[in-house]
């Protein structure tokens, strides 16, 4: 009944999960919170004429870099350019591919053409615009520049000598670190020419004092020891890699061609940590048209300048066209985490099952449903057939035994049966021999002598004083020669029955000397040994045999018996595979048990008895080879245990009668 229970379970929790995928399908895409997810990515470049060698390998490799490999969907993307002041030149959301073009067209509208350099200025107004976006958008900073300092006349910090412009960046960085913001620094070159030709046409005159590289880099140690980050240098030689660099984003590695794929299936990306500290990935989302095809979130965890691999499994919808198929994904870490590039594409040779199919239409589902539900009935079919046919496998040498100990039970009620048949006949044969006397030793006188060759004396053909008694009606036969007989009266002939008996008989002394011989010599009748008079009842249990058969193998001894062990008729019976019987035997003398071995090639390395032989492995092995362990137990019936166990908890004493 259990089983049947757990079938229909299982058919019904399926049957549920299939109408649940049918309404429900695991590729639906996911509501983003773009607010919670979304960044405002801020580029502070330098525009003054300082940086006019490299500015334009700075818009066309670095800013590049942070437009195309840093945003994303959802973020807003701020370009502040300052010079003698600072403005806004830049500030749109990403909502496409086309924005990330807009932006670019902007931004190579771009010309360094300012004739001064006002940094601190730019870092005051960077704190106030950071300010003012929404406080629930994570805020990045990178800060292009060669660290110049030279305001105008014009500007609040003109005067300034270096030591008090160092003391306001310090001041500006430090309050934009208290707030959270990551500030980026990328170094330009400093260029001395370009330097003191900015400080002439500024108007300040051969006077006034230009700008030098130790300045420059003082000024850019301060304001990065007052925001804790690092300083990345441009070089021609890395310009693709300095934005990546700068911003520590781990490098994705998507894979090429996938070839031929389901709409579920799974691809690796390989993630290569270039920076200096431990970083923890957990991917949330994989975008493609706007939908997540994220079917489970993976993880990965790098020490620094380590390279891994994510194991990312996606499903498509199955409206997606089969065939070559050109993936576009956008990936979507926790924590606002970027790798670079965020953007990939997998290609691959789509080919969905044919069971995908049946979700494309209502009709197909209705259809999945029914073949469902017939699979389910065939597996219910399958599991009762088995559960009807196991236990009558189990069964098999149980009942074997079961029948094997019928079979010696009505042979020994037959042979008990004909010994009291040849008594009662016996018996009736004496009365007839007495009843019949003078007239027995007539016909022995009549009898015509036996023929005898010459010279040799002529004997009785029946001698009256040896020969059986016969009972009134059964067959006479006189014996003419050995060996040759001639019947008298048709019937049945008991004298050879006899004979027969007494040749078995015969037989199984034969048989009964040679046992007594295999025996040691201390347990060989008459002489076995009784230490004390006793009973006790021993279980056998083999390895590997079924021991569910009842008390099939329980028996009791008495002091100084033995019980056959083997197989066939044997009392301890083994029957997982075929065994000779009386293989051997166990004795009690009253208080141990012993085991001798009657066939020793079937109990290798157990010499000619195993003493207190209760609770010992005894190994076997059958004519064929097949090991076995015998052991043998002293038998506790499971109810003596149960009112053992109830009885331990009466103890006298505990309860006193108050009425005594």
């Amino acid at each position: 009944m259990n089983k049947r229970k757990n079938v229909k379970a299982a058919f019904f929790s399926v049957l549920l999960l299939s109408l649940a995928l049918a309404g429900s399908p695991v590729w639906a895409s996911s509501a983003l919170d773009e607010e919670g997810a979304a960044s405002d990515v801020i580029v502070l470049l330098d525009v003054s004429q300082s940086v006019l060698p490299y500015f334009h390998d700075i818009t066309d490799y670095v800013v590049s870099s942070v437009v195309k490999d840093f945003l994303r969907i959802g973020d807003t993307f701020h370009l502040l350019s300052f010079g003698e002041s600072t403005q806004v030149e830049i500030a749109q959301r990403v909502g496409g591919e086309q924005d990330v073009r807009s932006i670019l067209a902007r931004l190579y509208l771009l010309y360094p053409v300012a004739r001064n350099t006002d940094l601190v200025s730019a870092c005051g107004y960077l704190y106030q615009y950071l300010a003012d976006l929404p406080e629930s958008r994570r805020k990045v900073v990178v800060l292009i520049t060669d660290g110049v300092q030279n305001p105008s006349r014009t500007s609040p910090v003109y005067g300034l000598d270096s030591a008090a412009a160092d003391r306001e960046l310090d001041t500006a960085a430090s309050r934009i670190r208290s707030n959270g913001w990551p500030v980026y620094i990328i170094k330009v070159p400093f260029s001395a020419e370009r330097a003191k030709a900015e400080a002439a046409t500024a108007g300040n005159g051969p006077s006034q004092t230009a700008p030098s590289p130790e300045g420059a880099d003082k000024a850019l140690s301060t304001m990065a020891t007052a925001l804790n980050t690092g300083i990345t240098v441009y070089s021609p030689e890395s310009r693709g890699e300095v934005a990546r660099k700068s911003l520590s984003l781990p490098v994705a590695e998507f894979p090429g061609d996938l070839g031929k794929r389901g709409l579920a299936f799974s691809f690796p990306l390989k993630i290569h940590n270039e920076g200096d500290n431990d970083i923890s990935l957990e991917l949330l989302r994989v975008l493609s048209g706007g939908t997540d095809i994220l079917q489970k979130k993976s993880f990965l965890s790098l020490g620094p300048r380590k390279s891994g691999s994510m194991d990312i499994k996606i499903a498509l919808s199955p409206d997606t066209p089969s065939g070559q198929l050109k993936l576009p994904i956008e990936l979507y870490f926790a924590d606002g985490l970027r790798v670079s590039p965020n953007n990939g594409v997998l290609s691959l040779n789509l080919a969905p099952s044919p069971l995908a199919g049946l979700f494309r239409s209502g009709s197909k589902v209705v259809l999945f449903a029914i073949l469902v539900l017939a699979g389910l009935v065939l597996v219910a079919v399958a599991i009762g057939f088995l559960t009807r046919r196991a236990p009558k496998r189990a069964a098999a040498p149980i009942v074997a035994a079961v029948r094997e100990s019928a079979e010696e039970e009505r042979e020994r009620r037959a042979e008990k049966k004909n010994r009291e048949a040849q008594l009662a006949s016996g018996s009736s044969a004496a009365a007839g021999a007495g009843a019949l006397g003078p007239a027995s030793k007539a016909g022995q006188a009549s009898l015509p002598p036996a023929s005898a060759t010459p010279g040799q004396k002529a004997k009785p053909a029946i001698a009256a004083e040896t020969a059986p008694a016969a009972p009134l009606g059964s067959p006479i036969q006189v014996e003419t020669a050995p060996g040759a007989s001639l019947p008298l009266k048709p019937g049945r002939d008991k004298a050879a029955e006899k004979r027969q008996a007494q040749v078995a008989k015969a037989g199984s002394r034969e048989s009964a000397r040679e046992t007594e011989k295999a025996r040691p010599e201390k347990l060989r009748a008459p002489g076995a040994r009784v230490v004390r008079p006793g009973r006790i009842q021993v279980e056998l249990r083999v390895e590997g045999q079924n021991p569910s058969i009842g008390h099939r193998n329980v028996h009791s001894l008495e002091a100084g018996q033995a019980r056959a062990v083997g197989g066939g008729r044997s009392d301890f019976l083994v029957f997982l595979v075929n065994v000779p019987a009386h293989a051997g035997e166990l004795h009690f003398d009253g208080e141990n048990c012993s085991f001798i071995p009657l066939k020793p090639e079937l109990f290798p390395g157990i010499g000619e008895v195993v003493e207190n032989c209760l609770g010992k492995d005894i190994p076997m092995v059958s004519r064929q080879g097949y090991p076995m362990v015998l052991r043998f137990t002293k038998f506790i019936d499971p109810v003596d245990k149960v009112n053992r166990l109830l009885h331990c908890i009466e103890t006298p004493g505990l309860f006193v009668d108050r009425d005594e």
